[in-house]
């Protein structure tokens, strides 16, 4: 009795040790911790020849779709012995995948059922201490006759154990599944965050190719043609190849038929010959997959032939740009924004000819607005051909997370290469300036003009003094004074409110911005206020006027007639003028007098307007007027004078209080400021964005100086 159990333990290691001698062992493997498991049912598989070359189809589809990632191998009837880890990119992969083949035909033994095979599958990736990112795929053709009796509720323990791994169970259903092991297979995906597939050619195929590539990032499969052949037919389809491609999969899913296939690149060259792509074939009873490595730009030529049946033609490609959006860090609400994006080509940045670049950003109410970016040195983008893409867009107007989708694409050809990222806009510190004098100053006099309070959306925040830095200009004379003191310290000579003195240097119109210029939110920010319009301009004294008094002059009397005397009424002589025009006279100097003074005191108009490449178009002070336009309305422009198409509607007006547009025509939605329409009468501060007519226009109250790209 000893002599038989000591000769079974020898035959048993005998057979382990062959096993594993020519199976690639679990423990000898040290490949990513991203392990794909793959479960085969083959005890229903074997049933039928049609199943046989069906799962042969889908394992070179399956290898292919996860080129280069490390699989494990395990039968449903016996899981405790895997094939694997093995890597599908290794030199020897065609020995592994013989052996794969041999183990589906192999003599199979009663299923152990998939509850038993998934707790071995949990055990094993334990011990392999596989990540999170692992999955296991389960493939099967089980009717009812060979269905592994698991119900669901024998499932649950063991599925909530791959669940608190973070280990999927995506569960395919070749032709022929037993429609109740199909509900239960449905329940295990679902359950585990799986997919549930059914294996049909073509569209079962098609579809889990599809979603396998969208799963794993590498982009989606893209319909090139297909029809129903015969031997007669002769299919002809063309396929573009966009620049820039790495490698190019076609995949031509058709019935169990001999096909014959043809390819021409755009010089009208065999793939095989007379071109520098490198390209292979594989051709299994359901699937052929032509890959073209580093294929030339253009427009590829198919032509496929067979005996009967239908097949369809699909692509997926790679190519070596991949797209980044530049990292500035949080963005401020209010204020127009740049966008910046590259482009990389195996990790080097690189500018792309004849090509289109756009960034999608979806604000957080979901509202998506498409803007393209250039490497024009125009728009926003700063440099010329520096390989930066940029757009600067209008203010956003709403705190959050703004995401951004960039897209290449070529203009003739439908690949396009796609990147996802997204900012952050959130309020940034400003100032609030409250107004209290700006006219009527006395040169000379210092004269607190307005308080200044700093704030993000409305609460206080307390900034140095030196952060806050003034900026005068005057029309005459010295330009004065101006003086920002802290009301109180905070800490540390911070404050958030401060008083604004100013002291006039003579008589003249001063225009006063404060700019905030501090390090917030991991960035520079730069803050400006509206233009502050100050007056030093004293009213001219009215002289007094000279009451005049009627005299009145003794007129001889006649001699007493013999009838009662009457006084006379006194007459003026012609030497005194009649009081009621030395009145009128008074009224009308004293009218044309204000008129005067109101004309004196009202400021000129002042300012620039910059189209989008950053040239002046309009410069309000040095405005060639109509005498007429200058005397009547010399503080308001109409917008037909700034010779601005769009335009013509409305009406730039300069005060002291700062510069107004105003819409006089009957669509005033045509004209936008800060991307509000345009509606009665707004104000527009320094730096302010006008549209119309499809351009952009900003506003600013200083002369910029253009700087050229070195």
């Amino acid at each position: 009795m000893r002599l038989i159990l000591f000769s079974a333990l020898f035959i048993v290691g005998l057979a382990l040790w062959g096993v594993t001698s020519t199976v690639p062992a679990v423990q000898a493997q040290t490949p990513s911790d991203r392990l794909t498991v793959l479960i085969i049912d083959r005890g229903s598989i074997q049933s039928s020849q049609e199943y046989i070359d069906l799962i042969n189809s889908f394992f070179g589809l399956f290898f292919k779709l996860k080129e280069g990632q490390p699989f494990v191998f395990i039968q449903l009837d016996d899981p405790t012995v895997p094939l694997g880890p093995v890597e599908t990119d290794r030199t020897d992969f065609n020995d592994v995948r013989a052996q794969l083949d041999e183990a589906l035909l192999a003599t199979s033994t009663p299923s152990v059922g998939l509850a038993g095979t998934l707790a071995e599958v949990y055990n094993l990736l334990n011990g392999l201490s596989a990540s999170a990112e692992s999955v296991i795929y389960f493939v099967t053709a089980s009717d009812a006759a060979t269905n592994p009796v698991d119900a669901f509720d024998r499932l649950r323990p063991v599925l909530n154990l791959h669940v608190e791994a973070g280990w999927p169970v995506f569960t395919i259903a070749m032709p022929g599944t037993d429609p109740g092991f199909r509900s239960v297979l449905k329940d295990v995906s679902d359950t585990t965050d799986g997919e549930s597939y059914s294996l049909t050619v073509p569209d079962g195929m098609r579809d889990f190719a599809d979603r396998t590539l969208r799963l794993d990032g590498k982009g989606s499969l893209n319909k090139v043609g297909g029809g129903t052949l015969d031997p007669d037919t002769v299919l002809e389809m063309n396929l573009n190849i966009a620049p820039g491609t790495d490698k190019t999969n076609m995949m031509f899913f058709k019935g169990n038929q001999v096909t014959a296939f043809r390819l021409k690149n755009p010089g009208g060259f065999e793939a095989s010959s007379g071109d520098r792509t490198s390209s292979s074939i594989i051709e299994l009873p359901n699937l052929v997959m032509w890959e073209l490595v580093d294929p030339v730009a253009g427009q590829w030529q198919m032509e496929v032939r067979g005996i009967r049946g239908q097949i369809s033609a699909w692509v997926f490609s790679t190519n070596k740009y991949t797209l980044g959006l530049q990292d500035f860090g949080a963005v401020p609400v209010g204020e127009p924004t740049t966008i910046t994006a590259f482009i990389n080509d195996n990790g080097t940045r690189t500018s792309v000819e004849d090509a289109n670049l756009s960034a999608k950003v979806t604000a957080p109410d979901g509202l998506s607005i498409i803007h393209n970016l250039n490497d024009a040195g125009v728009e926003g983008d700063a440099v010329p051909q520096d390989s930066y893409y940029a757009v600067t867009i209008p203010p956003l107007t709403a705190e959050g997370e703004y995401r951004v989708e960039l897209e290449l694409s070529w203009p003739g050809f439908e690949h396009t290469i796609h990147a996802r990222g997204s900012f952050e806009a959130q309020s940034f510190p400003n100032l609030s300036v409250e107004v209290e004098q700006t006219e009527l100053l006395q040169p000379g006099v210092r004269t607190k003009i307005a308080t200044v309070f700093a704030n993000i959306n409305g609460q206080p925040f307390s900034v140095l003094t030196e952060d806050i830095t003034l900026d005068l200009a005057t029309n005459a004379g010295a330009a004065g004074n101006v003086e920002l003191v802290p009301q109180s310290i905070i800490t540390q000579g911070r404050a958030y409110m401060y008083d604004l003195f100013y002291t006039p240097g003579a008589e003249a119109f001063t225009t006063v911005i404060m700019r905030l210029n501090l390090d917030y939110a991991g960035r520079t920010h730069l803050f400006t206020t509206d233009t502050l319009i100050l007056s030093s301009y004293l009213p001219t004294p009215v002289p007094a006027q000279p009451v005049l008094v009627p005299v009145a002059t003794t007129v001889p009397r006649p001699t007493p007639a013999p009838v009662p005397t009457t006084v006379p009424t006194p007459v003026l002589t012609e030497s005194s003028p009649p009081v009621a025009l030395i009145v009128v006279l008074a009224v009308v100097a004293g009218i044309i007098l204000i008129l005067v003074v109101f004309w004196v005191t009202r400021p000129t108009p002042y300012g620039f307007l910059y189209n989008d490449e950053g040239e002046v178009v309009v410069d309000f002070s040095a405005l060639v007027r109509p005498p007429m336009s200058n005397l009547v309305s010399r503080n308001a422009v109409k917008g037909t004078e700034v010779g601005i198409p769009g335009l013509e509607g409305v009406t730039f007006t300069f005060r002291s209080s700062g510069v107004f547009m105003s819409s006089i025509q009957v669509a005033p939605a045509t004209v936008r400021v800060n991307n509000q329409p345009l509606i009665e009468e707004r104000a527009i501060d320094d730096s302010a964005w006008i549209g119309t007519s499809g351009r952009l226009y900003n506003f600013s109250t200083t002369a910029r100086v253009r700087t050229e790209p070195q």
